[in-house]
């Protein structure tokens, strides 16, 4: 079987924060819902955006998981691959389309929250701290989601021939993926279709992800 044409960009993230509902296998039928990740590239502006994240965002995620408005909550620093335009990412995951559209007042998450907190204030050292240069919208394709891991191996894929990649990727790299988790050596993996922005402009179309415990460096090398 040919290989189908493809361009990668490789990054490799290492994880600050993980919030996720559990789940072993995020697609479990045909009847479960798409599992969506809106994915924000952010460039650090000062030493301040990683504290913003965990102390005044993270906890507001995790009441938003709580109360079932969101799977979970990722936030990442790129630890190898271009970090010109982006240093930091954040991922939300939504099970189903009801999740995804749900309008939630995050004003009122805040209050909830941080009852002690002035939530302009905190907006506003949002902003100071971090440019969020775009967002992707993502639909899970195939995997099994980690609930703990501390690395993120990312390829970014830009596919011609969905139908022959797909082929390849259910009768080859599926099967060794769920082998290696179920041997302990990955965490988990995943694979994705990206949603939105399409076009010519964009250089990719497909992503997977392997989630692991070990040195990115070491699990390149082994």
């Amino acid at each position: 079987m040919s290989t189908p044409s493809t361009r990668a960009l490789i990054l490799g993230f290492a994880l600050f924060s993980y919030i996720c509902v559990p789940s072993t296998n995020a697609q479990d039928g045909e009847d479960s819902p798409v599992v969506f990740l809106e994915v924000s590239c952010m460039k650090s502006l000062n030493d301040d955006y990683r504290d913003v994240e965990t102390e005044i965002w993270q906890p507001m995620h995790q009441a938003m998981v709580d109360a079932g408005q969101k799977m979970g909550w990722a936030f990442y620093w790129v630890m190898y691959g271009d970090r010109s335009m982006c240093d930091h990412y954040t991922v939300n995951l939504y099970r189903g389309a009801d999740q995804l559209d749900a309008n939630v007042n995050y004003r009122d998450v805040f209050e909830s929250v941080h009852p002690d907190k002035n939530v302009d204030e905190a907006m506003a050292r949002t902003s100071a701290s971090r440019e969020m240069v775009r967002s992707e919208l993502w639909r899970m394709v195939d995997g099994k989601l980690p609930t703990d891991f501390t690395y993120a191996h990312v390829a970014r894929l830009n596919v011609t021939d969905g139908r022959e990649y797909t082929k390849m990727e259910n009768e080859i790299f599926t099967p060794l993926r769920n082998a290696r988790v179920d041997e302990g050596l990955h965490q988990g993996w995943a694979r994705y279709r990206l949603v939105s922005p399409t076009g010519d402009a964009v250089p990719y179309n497909t992503g997977s992800v392997i989630f692991t415990n070990e040195s990115l460096i070491q699990w390149g090398q082994g």
